[in-house]
């Protein structure tokens, strides 16, 4: 399974508070988190059905946000990390068979462009509007 950096990545980066850590160190705890959790969560979000595991992903992911935005010690901002490593792995293995399952068979290439072009897109998007100095 390909992992990727998704469009939201920046922003969770951004909201976790690890102190003197750098956003690409960060990144890389969340990246590798994540692979981890899709290895072993994978029979549960085919379990669960995809639309389900999105939404509990993405649920997760705003939730963390959000208490994010409340802490200011190291191991709730580690705990952090860890939870939205692990949701960004429920999103991840949801993400493709999701659009593969909204397109007939025979338009299973046009289907994985369509993912990994908006993923691009957003990717860029967000990146533009970071280095623009957008404080929200």
């Amino acid at each position: 399974m390909l992992f990727l950096q998704p469009p939201d990545l920046p922003a969770v980066i951004e909201t976790l508070r690890l102190f003197d850590l750098s956003p690409e160190y960060i990144s890389a705890s969340m990246l590798f988190i994540c692979a981890i959790a899709a290895i072993t969560l994978e029979r549960w979000v085919m379990k669960w059905g995809m639309n389900r595991s999105m939404a509990i992903g993405l649920a997760v992911i705003l939730l963390i946000i959000s208490i994010n935005s409340l802490s200011s010690s190291l191991p709730i901002s580690i705990a952090i990390l860890v939870i939205s490593g692990i949701a960004l792995g429920i999103l991840f293995i949801a993400q493709i068979p999701w659009c593969l399952s909204n397109l007939p068979i025979d338009r299973a290439g046009l289907a994985t462009g369509l993912y990994f072009g908006g993923m691009g897109a957003a990717n860029a998007l967000v990146t533009l509007i970071i280095q623009l100095g957008f404080k929200g």
